[in-house]
């Protein structure tokens, strides 16, 4: 024990065991520094050591995984003693209790306390004690989710999942939170044709770019909306036509939507019932032209031609796109009619009263340019010889008109002559109409020549009724010279 002790002369060696957490001296005093000291008879000797507690260390350790984007170092997470500001590393402290904690930092999970301390920063320091606590602090994965409207007000009929949304280029999930690294990242879709895409919104640029932080949810948005399909169809052609005419009809077919067509096919059944165009592909505004020629059945049932072309496409959705454009001719029917009477019977010498009649006989069609042919007209009428102008004639309409003339010896034994009457309508075909009268002549009393008179308007009496110039009645007499 430590204290005086009686013992023999002789030599000695002195020891102790050592005590966790003090540090022992070499001996002193009348030991050497083993410990050695020889004791002579009547000898007081003292031999001396010295135990110094050790001074406690602690180590405060510090994780950062950084395996999700994070960045921050241990020099950017603030630790605490006891509430007294420390640094990461080794401290040495006096023996005692003591509480680790830290400041917490945004992005960052923190782990409870570990090593040496309890799980709330708890940890006794005692002489000689080397101890060490640590903590992890992990960086907070951020998510990212896209979110997906489909608008199908046009005929469209796909659903989000027909839509691949891509974060950086592959492909995931509409409407589920995807785990992402802090830092820039990209939405898109794959584009589905037949449908516009929106630009992105919510937490994405317009171009779908985003920048994470650490522990952020995001969410971008995008709308797909169909887009209308339209296809035109223009028929041209004449409006008025004959019965056997040759007539072209001009097509023009237009894609007004704002989606390629195939498959684009033209029919009409004016054309017959098997009869159809082969337009092919038509993109987005293309205009295609083309003509059909056509002959008017001869003769036509009816007064008006009417016919319907349709055009048809499809779209890359299936969606059936249509068109179609009436068309009228107006056939026309022209007709003229002539009818020429008189006496049947006459003596040389008598005055012959011829009586025309000029009929439109068309149900539908004027006719201008009408004219009487007939030689006996002479110039009396126009400087045109033969010919009397009686002008326009509306459908159905008549006009009648006399004329006289004086039988003549030369005209024995009978009087032939041939009148035609002619018209055109406003697409000038010409139709004309004779009718021939004959008059049987018996000899009689020729009046004489009468080289002293000549005619004002010949010798002639005209009556005139129905339209036109010729209205009323006048008598045309001889001027004495």
């Amino acid at each position: 024990s430590w204290g005086t002790h009686q013992l023999d002369a002789g030599s000695y060696v002195v020891s102790e065991d050592e005590m966790p957490g003090y540090a022992a001296s070499d001996w002193g005093g009348d030991c050497d520094a083993q410990g050695n000291v020889t004791l002579a008879p009547g000898d007081q000797k003292t031999c001396e050591i010295t135990n110094d507690d050790i001074t406690p260390t602690l180590t405060l350790v510090k994780h950062l995984p950084n395996d999700d984007g994070g960045t921050l170092t241990e020099d950017d997470f603030t630790v605490y003693i006891d509430s007294a500001l420390s640094s990461w590393g080794t401290h040495q402290l006096d023996a005692g209790s003591y509480v680790v904690s830290e400041d917490e930092m945004p992005g960052y999970a923190a782990s409870d306390w570990g090593g040496d301390c309890d799980a709330q920063g708890n940890v006794t320091l005692g002489p000689g004690d080397q101890k060490t606590c640590e903590i992890t602090n992990d960086d907070i994965a951020p998510t990212l989710t896209l979110v997906k409207t489909v608008i199908n007000d046009d005929g469209g009929g796909l659903q989000v999942s027909d839509f691949q949304a891509r974060i950086d280029g592959g492909d995931v999930d509409w409407d589920t939170a995807h785990t992402l690294s802090a830092g820039a990242h990209t939405a898109s879709e794959v584009l589905v044709p037949g449908y516009s895409a929106s630009v992105w919104s919510g937490d994405c640029e317009s171009d779908g770019s985003i920048t994470l932080g650490l522990d952020e949810d995001a969410t971008c948005y995008i709308t797909n909306d169909d887009l209308p399909i339209c296809i035109d169809i223009d028929k041209t052609g004449p409006s008025l036509a004959h019965e056997g005419d040759d007539v072209t009809y001009e097509f023009a077919v237009y894609n007004c939507g704002e989606v390629d067509l195939h498959d684009v096919t033209v029919t009409d059944p004016l054309f017959g019932w098997t009869w159809k165009k082969e337009v092919g592909d038509l993109a987005v505004g293309q205009l295609v032209r083309f003509d059909v020629p056509f002959t008017v059945p001869d003769p036509y049932p009816a007064d008006v031609m009417p016919n319907t072309a349709r055009v048809v496409g499809t779209d890359v959705l299936e969606r059936e796109a249509s068109d179609t454009d009436p068309h009228v001719v107006d056939i026309l029917h022209p007709c003229i009619d002539l009818k020429k009477n008189g006496p049947t019977e006459a003596e040389v010498g008598d005055t012959i009263t011829y009586r025309f009649k000029v009929t439109n006989c068309s149900t539908d069609t004027p006719l201008d340019n009408v004219v009487v042919r007939d030689p006996m007209f002479g110039t009396y009428f126009s400087g045109d010889p033969g010919t009397f102008h009686v002008g326009h004639l509306d459908p159905g309409q008549i006009f009648r008109f006399s004329f006289r003339y004086t039988a003549k010896r030369s005209d024995l034994p009978e009087r032939i002559n041939m009148a035609v009457a002619i018209g055109e309508d406003v697409l000038k075909k010409v139709v004309d109409d004779p009718d021939a009268h004959i008059v049987f002549l018996k000899a009689g009393q020729e009046p004489p020549e009468e080289p002293q008179f000549v005619p004002e308007w010949g010798s002639i009496a005209l009556l005139a009724s129905g339209v036109g110039s010729l209205a009323g009645y006048a008598r045309l007499r001889r001027r004495k010279k």
